[in-house]
Protein backbone atom coordinates (compact mmCIF):
# COMPACT_ATOMS: atom_id res chain seq x y z
CA UNK A 1 0.00 0.00 0.00
CA UNK A 2 1.34 3.63 -0.76
CA UNK A 3 1.78 5.80 1.60
CA UNK A 4 0.88 9.36 1.24
CA UNK A 5 3.27 12.49 1.61
CA UNK A 6 2.04 13.13 5.09
CA UNK A 7 2.56 10.04 6.39
CA UNK A 8 6.08 9.26 4.76
CA UNK A 9 7.33 12.80 6.38
CA UNK A 10 5.37 11.51 9.84
CA UNK A 11 7.28 7.93 9.46
CA UNK A 12 10.65 9.97 8.84
CA UNK A 13 10.18 12.25 11.51
CA UNK A 14 8.95 10.09 14.37
CA UNK A 15 12.97 7.84 13.51
CA UNK A 16 14.51 11.02 13.89
CA UNK A 17 13.12 11.95 16.98
CA UNK A 18 13.84 8.79 18.14
CA UNK A 19 17.54 8.92 18.05
CA UNK A 20 17.56 12.10 18.95
CA UNK A 21 15.74 11.43 21.96
CA UNK A 22 17.92 8.29 22.44
CA UNK A 23 20.88 10.31 22.26
CA UNK A 24 19.71 13.05 24.69
CA UNK A 25 18.79 10.31 27.39
CA UNK A 26 22.04 8.39 27.09
CA UNK A 27 23.89 11.99 27.13
CA UNK A 28 22.25 13.05 30.45
CA UNK A 29 23.04 9.75 32.22
CA UNK A 30 26.52 10.28 31.19
CA UNK A 31 26.81 13.66 32.56
CA UNK A 32 25.31 12.67 35.61
CA UNK A 33 27.40 9.40 35.91
CA UNK A 34 30.72 11.83 35.48
CA UNK A 35 29.31 14.04 38.19
CA UNK A 36 29.09 11.70 40.97
CA UNK A 37 32.06 9.91 39.54
CA UNK A 38 33.72 13.54 39.68
CA UNK A 39 32.77 13.83 43.59
CA UNK A 40 33.98 10.18 44.37
CA UNK A 41 37.26 11.35 42.57
CA UNK A 42 37.42 14.09 45.40
CA UNK A 43 36.46 12.40 48.70
CA UNK A 44 39.44 9.36 46.82
CA UNK A 45 36.62 6.63 46.51
CA UNK A 46 37.23 5.77 42.86
CA UNK A 47 41.18 6.58 41.14
CA UNK A 48 42.31 9.10 38.67
CA UNK A 49 43.09 7.09 36.06
CA UNK A 50 39.03 5.82 35.97
CA UNK A 51 37.90 9.16 35.90
CA UNK A 52 39.91 10.12 33.35
CA UNK A 53 38.54 6.90 31.26
CA UNK A 54 35.16 7.76 32.19
CA UNK A 55 35.67 11.04 30.40
CA UNK A 56 36.90 9.70 27.44
CA UNK A 57 33.87 7.99 27.05
CA UNK A 58 31.90 11.05 27.20
CA UNK A 59 33.64 13.07 25.01
CA UNK A 60 34.01 10.10 22.58
CA UNK A 61 30.40 9.51 23.17
CA UNK A 62 29.50 13.24 22.65
CA UNK A 63 31.36 13.25 19.25
CA UNK A 64 30.19 10.21 17.81
CA UNK A 65 25.99 11.45 18.76
CA UNK A 66 27.08 14.54 17.15
CA UNK A 67 27.58 12.28 13.62
CA UNK A 68 24.83 10.17 14.06
CA UNK A 69 22.86 13.43 14.01
CA UNK A 70 24.20 15.09 11.40
CA UNK A 71 24.07 11.38 9.29
CA UNK A 72 19.95 11.71 10.21
CA UNK A 73 20.10 15.32 8.99
CA UNK A 74 21.84 14.37 5.82
CA UNK A 75 19.27 11.83 5.16
CA UNK A 76 16.24 14.12 5.48
CA UNK A 77 18.32 16.78 3.45
CA UNK A 78 18.92 13.95 0.94
CA UNK A 79 15.22 13.81 0.08
CA UNK A 80 15.29 17.16 -1.60
CA UNK A 81 18.78 17.11 -2.68
CA UNK A 82 18.76 13.64 -4.40
CA UNK A 83 15.30 12.34 -4.65
CA UNK A 84 14.27 15.49 -5.33
CA UNK A 85 11.02 15.13 -3.66
CA UNK A 86 10.35 18.86 -2.46
CA UNK A 87 6.60 17.80 -1.40
CA UNK A 88 8.14 15.03 1.04
CA UNK A 89 10.57 17.46 2.40
CA UNK A 90 8.30 20.38 3.20
CA UNK A 91 5.95 18.37 5.04
CA UNK A 92 9.06 16.88 6.90
CA UNK A 93 10.50 20.73 7.80
CA UNK A 94 6.70 21.50 8.70
CA UNK A 95 6.63 18.28 11.32
CA UNK A 96 9.71 18.55 12.40
CA UNK A 97 9.33 22.75 13.44
CA UNK A 98 6.56 21.92 15.44
CA UNK A 99 8.64 19.52 17.80
CA UNK A 100 11.67 22.29 17.80
CA UNK A 101 10.66 25.51 19.77
CA UNK A 102 13.89 26.95 20.43
CA UNK A 103 15.50 29.59 18.53
CA UNK A 104 18.16 28.26 16.31
CA UNK A 105 16.23 25.41 15.35
CA UNK A 106 13.84 27.42 14.38
CA UNK A 107 15.46 29.80 12.51
CA UNK A 108 16.89 26.90 10.73
CA UNK A 109 14.03 24.99 9.86
CA UNK A 110 11.98 27.62 8.56
CA UNK A 111 14.72 28.28 5.97
CA UNK A 112 14.56 24.88 5.07
CA UNK A 113 10.89 24.82 4.62
CA UNK A 114 10.90 28.05 2.64
CA UNK A 115 13.43 25.68 0.14
CA UNK A 116 11.05 22.96 0.00
CA UNK A 117 8.34 25.90 -1.02
CA UNK A 118 10.29 26.93 -3.00
CA UNK A 119 11.30 23.91 -5.27
CA UNK A 120 7.67 22.87 -4.76
CA UNK A 121 6.51 26.27 -6.64
CA UNK A 122 5.16 28.27 -4.06
CA UNK A 123 7.31 31.00 -4.88
CA UNK A 124 5.50 33.70 -2.82
CA UNK A 125 5.12 31.34 0.17
CA UNK A 126 8.27 30.79 0.09
CA UNK A 127 9.40 34.85 0.04
CA UNK A 128 6.68 35.01 2.73
CA UNK A 129 8.25 32.54 4.97
CA UNK A 130 11.25 33.86 4.68
CA UNK A 131 10.25 37.66 5.52
CA UNK A 132 9.91 35.91 9.12
CA UNK A 133 13.12 34.69 9.84
CA UNK A 134 15.79 36.70 12.30
CA UNK A 135 19.24 35.96 10.63
CA UNK A 136 22.21 35.45 13.40
CA UNK A 137 25.76 37.00 12.17
CA UNK A 138 26.87 33.87 13.62
CA UNK A 139 25.78 30.95 11.79
CA UNK A 140 27.23 31.54 8.09
CA UNK A 141 25.67 28.23 7.12
CA UNK A 142 22.20 28.84 7.76
CA UNK A 143 22.50 32.84 6.85
CA UNK A 144 23.83 31.60 3.01
CA UNK A 145 20.85 29.31 2.44
CA UNK A 146 18.85 32.27 3.41
CA UNK A 147 20.00 34.55 0.96
CA UNK A 148 20.13 31.78 -2.00
CA UNK A 149 16.52 30.65 -1.48
CA UNK A 150 15.63 34.34 -1.26
CA UNK A 151 17.27 34.94 -4.47
CA UNK A 152 15.72 32.17 -6.06
CA UNK A 153 12.55 33.52 -4.95
CA UNK A 154 13.99 36.98 -6.62
CA UNK A 155 14.82 35.71 -9.90
CA UNK A 156 11.31 33.95 -10.52
CA UNK A 157 9.63 37.81 -9.01
CA UNK A 158 11.68 39.00 -12.05
CA UNK A 159 13.19 41.27 -9.39
CA UNK A 160 17.28 42.28 -10.79
CA UNK A 161 17.32 45.00 -7.62
CA UNK A 162 16.82 42.59 -5.10
CA UNK A 163 19.25 40.02 -6.79
CA UNK A 164 21.84 42.49 -6.91
CA UNK A 165 21.39 43.33 -3.24
CA UNK A 166 21.81 39.60 -2.41
CA UNK A 167 24.96 39.26 -4.76
CA UNK A 168 26.87 41.94 -2.36
CA UNK A 169 25.48 40.74 0.67
CA UNK A 170 26.81 37.84 0.28
CA UNK A 171 30.16 39.31 -1.19
CA UNK A 172 30.55 40.48 2.04
CA UNK A 173 29.65 37.41 3.97
CA UNK A 174 33.10 36.09 2.28
CA UNK A 175 35.50 39.10 3.34
CA UNK A 176 35.26 36.70 6.55
CA UNK A 177 35.95 33.13 5.52
CA UNK A 178 39.22 32.51 4.35
CA UNK A 179 40.43 31.89 0.66
CA UNK A 180 40.17 28.42 -0.62
CA UNK A 181 37.89 27.26 2.54
CA UNK A 182 34.44 25.38 2.29
CA UNK A 183 33.01 28.52 2.87
CA UNK A 184 34.11 30.40 0.63
CA UNK A 185 33.53 28.00 -2.23
CA UNK A 186 30.37 27.59 -1.04
CA UNK A 187 29.76 31.27 -1.26
CA UNK A 188 31.30 31.61 -4.66
CA UNK A 189 29.06 29.16 -6.20
CA UNK A 190 25.91 30.58 -4.95
CA UNK A 191 27.54 33.93 -6.39
CA UNK A 192 27.91 32.12 -9.43
CA UNK A 193 24.12 31.07 -9.65
CA UNK A 194 23.17 34.31 -8.85
CA UNK A 195 25.25 35.97 -11.50
CA UNK A 196 23.75 33.98 -14.21
CA UNK A 197 20.42 34.35 -12.84
CA UNK A 198 21.06 38.44 -13.57
CA UNK A 199 22.41 37.85 -16.74
CA UNK A 200 19.42 35.81 -17.38
CA UNK A 201 17.14 38.28 -16.31
CA UNK A 202 18.68 41.02 -18.32
CA UNK A 203 18.77 38.97 -21.58
CA UNK A 204 21.85 38.25 -21.83
CA UNK A 205 21.41 35.07 -22.68
CA UNK A 206 25.69 33.90 -24.01
CA UNK A 207 26.46 35.14 -21.07
CA UNK A 208 24.23 33.38 -18.57
CA UNK A 209 25.23 29.96 -20.75
CA UNK A 210 28.64 30.57 -20.19
CA UNK A 211 27.96 30.89 -16.37
CA UNK A 212 25.85 28.04 -16.28
CA UNK A 213 28.23 25.65 -17.95
CA UNK A 214 30.61 26.24 -15.80
CA UNK A 215 28.56 25.65 -12.65
CA UNK A 216 29.70 22.93 -10.28
CA UNK A 217 26.93 19.92 -10.15
CA UNK A 218 27.09 17.44 -7.56
CA UNK A 219 23.36 16.72 -6.49
CA UNK A 220 20.66 15.19 -8.09
CA UNK A 221 18.51 18.86 -7.68
CA UNK A 222 21.19 20.61 -9.41
CA UNK A 223 21.74 18.75 -11.80
CA UNK A 224 17.70 19.12 -12.61
CA UNK A 225 18.17 22.57 -12.14
CA UNK A 226 21.37 23.01 -14.56
CA UNK A 227 18.85 21.36 -17.32
CA UNK A 228 16.28 23.39 -16.83
CA UNK A 229 18.12 26.24 -17.10
CA UNK A 230 19.83 24.95 -20.27
CA UNK A 231 16.55 24.03 -21.52
CA UNK A 232 15.55 27.79 -21.33
CA UNK A 233 18.72 29.17 -22.77
CA UNK A 234 18.55 26.64 -25.84
CA UNK A 235 15.30 27.58 -26.52
CA UNK A 236 16.21 31.46 -26.26
CA UNK A 237 19.06 30.52 -29.50
CA UNK A 238 16.36 28.49 -31.07
CA UNK A 239 17.87 25.06 -30.62
CA UNK A 240 14.57 23.19 -30.16
CA UNK A 241 16.35 19.66 -30.51
CA UNK A 242 18.77 20.24 -27.62
CA UNK A 243 15.91 21.94 -25.22
CA UNK A 244 13.91 19.20 -25.95
CA UNK A 245 16.40 17.13 -24.57
CA UNK A 246 16.89 19.14 -21.69
CA UNK A 247 13.07 19.18 -21.25
CA UNK A 248 12.44 15.16 -21.11
CA UNK A 249 15.41 14.99 -18.79
CA UNK A 250 13.76 17.14 -16.46
CA UNK A 251 10.45 15.56 -16.79
CA UNK A 252 12.02 12.41 -16.52
CA UNK A 253 14.03 12.45 -13.21
CA UNK A 254 12.81 16.10 -11.82
CA UNK A 255 9.98 14.17 -9.43
CA UNK A 256 8.15 16.64 -7.63
CA UNK A 257 10.29 19.63 -7.95
CA UNK A 258 8.88 22.68 -10.20
CA UNK A 259 10.95 22.14 -12.78
CA UNK A 260 8.49 19.25 -14.33
CA UNK A 261 5.67 21.19 -14.87
CA UNK A 262 8.15 24.11 -16.63
CA UNK A 263 8.97 21.37 -18.84
CA UNK A 264 5.87 19.67 -19.76
CA UNK A 265 4.88 22.83 -20.37
CA UNK A 266 7.47 24.09 -22.62
CA UNK A 267 7.43 20.55 -24.58
CA UNK A 268 3.37 21.01 -24.84
CA UNK A 269 4.12 23.96 -26.70
CA UNK A 270 6.45 22.39 -29.03
CA UNK A 271 4.05 19.92 -29.84
CA UNK A 272 1.41 22.61 -30.53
Amino acid sequence: MTQTVEQQAKRIVNKHMQKVIILRIISIILVTIWIIAYAFLIIDWITTRSFQLLTAVIIIFSLTSRTLKYISILRIENILQDRCDADLYTEVMRLLLKKDDSKRGTRILTIKKAKGLYFMGEFDEAYKLLQTVQLSNKKFHSTLEYYNILANCAKQRKNLDELRRIFELIKLLTLNTKDGSQKRVTAEEILQIITANIELLQEEYQKSRESTLNMKIETSLQKISYYSRLMLLAAKFGEESSAKSYAEYVVKYGNRTYFVAEAKTFLEGLAK
